[in-house]
């Protein structure tokens, strides 16, 4: 069985001037009344007109992974940094 991933969510709101972060599109949706497939096909064709004349929504990078990924590399770096030297 294939495993989902769920992507966070940016959330500029153009007449509340707000922006918010949601850690799913399904949070997203359903804070905004919205259904998650709609948001979904906007992030899906990379449109960048408001949704609803109201919401522009962007994927955000897992700050965490980077941060592990990071971490690896360097560990990684130094491991070989010390066999070479």
């Amino acid at each position: 069985m294939k495993q989902r991933t769920s992507y966070t969510v940016e959330v500029t709101d153009l007449v509340l001037s707000k922006v918010n972060i949601y850690p799913s599109v399904g949070s997203a949706a359903r804070v905004l009344g919205v259904r998650q497939a709609s948001i979904s096909l906007y992030l899906k064709e990379n449109r960048r007109n408001p949704f609803n004349n109201r919401y522009i929504f962007k994927l955000m990078v897992n700050v965490s992974f980077v941060l592990t990924y990071y971490i690896l590399c360097l560990l990684i770096y130094r491991t070989f940094y010390f066999l070479l030297s």
